[in-house]
């Protein structure tokens, strides 16, 4: 199987390009990440919304409604695991399994009579021998017709097609297998190893009588002429009666091995045809039939899939509801680069709140006193907000008595008098829009009053938003959490107006807690490109909230970021959002926790966002960054004259 590093999802899940260190139990957000790029797969080349679920431990084959997937998927599997997936997914686009399902139940009864006859089987045994038959045989014919379709109608994909089939079928066990002495009785098991692997280039058609009859039957070259399920069908009952007509009853094979055995004696001590086969040991006959099981699995739709726990499969839903994806950050510490994934939540969910895959989130008995914060931030937002009413008006001034311009009216009589300044102008004044990302720290130190005021602050300024047009507001929050084995850094964007309502806030911002350490410009590196969003008709702000320098220790690379590293980076960035027009506000908020420290970590601040950005607050005084944000939205430099 070709490595992660040669797969053909290697371009776009970027991403994870860097080796991984082996961990623990199943990663969820890739996962995650995984069903819904595979389900993006599914649904592009088949043109349908079927849905893809990773397995539940009841489902191993097509039912024709859904697609499922094993949860043991990796970056090294994925490419036949895709390719899986939209050979599932064909089948429910272009198979008719009433068919299939018809023809477990009722077999063709020329075929059962003929059967009957034959073997001397009741009718019951002869139906369950011809269905069994039959229907793998169908299979075999109908994963051929609907493999043409994804060939010719999805070309880019048939990449992860050769994946899924150099795993079942192109191996060199079989390359060997069809060389051998193995396989070439004019038996049921015999051809369907030979029928199987027709397209082998190791194919001998000869190796059984009729399989060149066969070989004409299916015609693959020319497969693109059966249109349907029942098209298939009857080429499948061809191919069974040609099957049939070389295979021999028990007393047929007692014969045939009496005159072989009669032959062997005379031509003792000449060469036999046999001696140009490869001969194979005992082990190499196991591994051919294991690898012929698992091609028959495979044609049953049988293949075995590692299923999910109920509880994964709620913790995976909540992290698709809540849009998780990792970042990979990569800085220059000095001597070499060590990328660092970060977790960015996009929307906070009830349903993610709940499940709290990565243990960033308040338990509820804290609920009722976290609520009433929200509600103080909520009441202050109110206020502000009628203050900020005026941005919603035009402010119209009319200038008389210009060279050019409208024609004012009651000055035309002074055109006797030579006076051409007789027209008017009007400036309209307005705001322009604004869009602020308010990023709070919910590190551990920030637990209690510091982080409760500084929700209070970021809903207060939501809420004045609110009551205004054009003005946006995105509120995130930076936490260290869970994540497999390993504590990553992690974003949690908790509310955004563009498409969340104020009732958001209300209800769910009373899980909010502090959480771990503090990962700083690396959170502000995996979502820059929300950050930086907005025009030269924008006004754009960043407000930091935090109460220390960046630290994170990332025992999955065995990287520390922090130091005068960190505050480069984080330098870096605020350099990058500043050339965009971005206005800088980044708080200090002092605690009991820094101690003798606080000057210096103070001077850390200045050093990463510019002392002209920054200010050092008392977590007391944190509503005051609100005030602070309503002068600036109703400054002179928002009004834009027409």
């Amino acid at each position: 199987m070709k490595s992660y590093y040669n797969s053909l999802s290697s371009f776009w899940m970027s991403d994870y390009s860097a080796k991984k260190v082996k961990e623990r139990g199943r990663d969820l957000i890739k996962l995650a990440q995984y069903r819904r790029a595979i389900s993006n797969f599914v649904n592009i080349v088949t043109g349908e919304s079927i849905p893809v679920a990773f397995s539940d431990g009841h489902e191993s084959y097509t039912d024709g409604d859904k697609v499922t997937i094993s949860a043991n998927l990796d970056d090294n599997n994925f490419d036949p695991v895709v390719g899986l997936a939209l050979h599932e997914g064909s089948h429910i686009k272009l198979t008719n399994f009433q068919i299939l399902n018809h023809l477990q139940h009722y077999p063709p009864k020329e075929l059962v009579e003929d059967i009957k006859l034959k073997y001397k089987l009741s009718t019951d045994d002869a139906e369950w021998y011809v269905s069994e038959k039959l229907a793998t045989l169908l299979n075999y014919v109908e994963d051929r017709r609907i493999d043409y379709y994804i060939y010719k109608n999805a070309p880019g994909y048939r990449g992860y097609y050769e994946a899924l089939y150099n795993k079942f079928f192109h191996v060199k066990i079989v390359d060997k297998a069809l060389k051998s002495e193995e396989h070439r009785n004019e038996e049921w098991e015999s051809y369907m190893f030979r029928l199987i692997n027709l397209v082998n280039k190791n194919t001998e058609l000869d190796a059984l009588k009729g399989l060149k009859n066969i070989w004409n039957i299916l015609n693959i070259r020319d497969i693109q002429r059966l249109k349907s399920t029942k098209d298939a069908l009857n080429v499948s009952i061809k191919i069974f009666k040609e099957i049939e007509n070389n295979c021999l009853t028990d007393k047929e094979k007692m014969k045939k091995k009496q005159r072989e055995s009669k032959a062997a004696r005379k031509k003792q001590g000449k060469t036999s045809n046999c001696t140009k086969q490869i001969q194979l040991s005992d082990r190499q006959k196991q591994s051919i039939k294991k690898a012929f099981g698992k091609q028959k699995d495979f044609l049953g739709g049988k293949i075995k899939k590692s299923r999910l726990s109920k509880g994964d499969h709620k913790k995976i839903e909540a992290l698709e509801e809540a849009g998780v994806e990792i970042k990979k950050i990569d800085y220059d510490n000095g001597y070499r680069i060590k990328p660092i994934e970060v977790v960015v939540i996009k929307n906070m969910t009830r349903k993610f709140i709940d499940e709290d895959p990565h243990s960033i989130f308040a338990a509820d008995y804290y609920a009722d006193e976290l609520q009433a914060n929200v509600d103080e931030g909520l009441m202050l937002g109110q206020m502000l907000g009628k203050r900020l009413k005026v941005i919603n008006e035009n402010r119209v001034t009319t200038f008389n008595r210009q060279q050019r311009g409208r024609i004012d009216k009651r000055l035309l009589s002074e055109l006797g008098t030579g006076n051409p300044r007789i027209f008017y102008r009007n400036q309209v004044d307005t705001y322009k829009n604004s869009f602020v990302h308010i990023s709070i720290d919910g590190s551990g130190s920030m637990g209690g009053r510091p982080i409760r005021n500084a929700i209070k602050t970021a809903v207060a300024t939501a809420k004045a938003a609110s009551m205004n047009q054009g003005i946006n507001v995105v509120i995130s929050f930076r936490f260290t959490g869970k994540v497999g084995k390993y504590q990553k850094p992690i974003v949690l964007i908790a509310y955004d107006s563009r498409k969340d309502k104020i009732s958001k806030i209300k209800l769910l911002f009373k899980n909010i807690a502090a959480a771990g350490v503090t990962p700083e410009s690396l959170c502000f590196e995996a979502i820059k490109n929300e950050i930086l969003i907005g025009n030269k008709e924008t006004s754009k702000y960043f407000i930091n909230m935090s109460d220390g320098a960046p630290n994170f220790h990332d025992k999955a690379t065995q990287t520390h970021y922090g130091g005068a590293t960190a505050h480069k980076h984080c330098r870096k960035l605020i350099k990058e959002f500043e050339r965009e027009d971005i206005k800088i506000l980044s708080y200090f908020i002092k605690s009991y926790w820094h101690g003798e420290d606080d000057a210096k970590v103070s001077d850390y601040f200045n050093k990463m966002y510019g002392s002209k950005n920054t200010a050092c607050i008392s977590s007391y005084g944190i509503t005051e960054i609100a005030k602070t944000l309503n002068k600036m939205f109703l400054s002179h430099d928002n009004i834009v004259s027409v």
